[in-house]
């Protein structure tokens, strides 16, 4: 298990380093007119109940690669289980107050890596738009935090009578 600090600048968690990425290179390709709703706590996705099949690098970003053996990954936890919300762009976002679902909305799991590349942490980024359209980032960090590479997924749910 790696342990990441978020103390100073050079030693942000990942998941600090990946909403930073995000706000900072992602959010300017997309055409969101409202604040995203986001929490100042990361959520720990071991504990989501759809916790199944959201470790996974999707094929946008190299050979599909689904997880389907928990033995396969591994966790990178941060002492800091919160954002540093001094660094959050407040034009462009919303600190959640409630557990209500308000969009749009964003999500950042636990980072991860597989146990045989643990050179490569990934984080995967839920941007929910509606309760029927969400896309997936997955960032790809090396282990100095760098951004090795990222893809995006695209999910549009259907709901049939």
């Amino acid at each position: 298990m790696i342990c990441s600090f978020g103390f100073s600048q050079n030693n942000l968690s990942f998941e600090q380093k990946a909403f930073e990425f995000y706000q900072d290179s992602l959010l300017i390709n997309e055409n969101i007119q409202s604040k995203i709703f986001i929490s100042k706590y990361l959520i720990d996705l071991s504990y989501d109940e759809n916790s199944v099949g959201l470790y996974f690098v999707p094929g946008d970003c190299l050979k599909f690669k689904k997880i389907d053996n928990q033995k396969e990954i591994d966790w990178v936890f941060s002492d800091d289980y919160k954002l540093d919300i001094d660094r959050i762009d407040q034009s462009k976002f919303k600190i959640k107050k409630r557990k209500t679902q308000k969009y749009p909305m964003l999500r950042i799991y636990t980072p991860f890596y597989f146990i045989e590349d643990k050179e490569t942490i990934y984080i995967n980024v839920l941007q929910k738009l509606s309760k029927f359209k969400e896309s997936y980032y997955t960032i790809a960090f090396d282990s100095n935090k760098n951004v090795k590479f990222w893809c995006k997924s695209e999910i549009i749910k259907t709901i049939v009578y």
